[in-house]
């Protein structure tokens, strides 16, 4: 059964990116990600380009939580205009560049673990204990 009104509850979620701290943030050269040649050219001059890309990974990582919500309760998917593969691509190089992940696999398994607490959520919410 469906709750229309569903949603996680994303302050109950901890993300990789959550651990970071501004001065962390600040630190960080992402002149090597996939995406800086991209994103540099639509900021505006004044922008603090590791902030932008902080913000934008952060993005993400809800976008992913209300995916896999949505997925776990049947839900139609949240912004369609982006795909889970494209989204786990993009966390991915976010990861590494700002030091979360060492490679594919530590994000992947960060990324599950991100989508399995939306999944227990959605479980929860419908009534379920969220446990196997």
């Amino acid at each position: 059964m469906n709750a229309p009104n569903a949603r996680p509850n994303r302050r109950a979620i901890t993300t990789p990116g959550d651990s970071l701290r501004p001065e962390a943030i600040a630190r960080t050269d992402v002149t090597g990600h996939a995406e800086y040649t991209g994103l540099v050219a639509r900021l505006k001059q004044d922008e603090r380009i590791p902030q932008s890309f902080y913000l934008a990974m952060k993005t993400k990582e809800d976008w992913l939580i209300e995916k896999a919500f949505a997925k776990a309760i049947g839900a139609e998917e949240p912004y369609p205009q982006t795909t889970r593969d494209q989204l786990v691509a993009s966390l991915t190089e976010d990861y590494r560049v700002f030091g979360l992940a060492a490679g594919p696999e530590s994000a992947e398994i960060l990324l599950q673990g991100i989508e399995a607490a939306a999944a227990r959520q959605a479980v929860q919410q419908r009534g379920g204990t969220g446990r196997g």
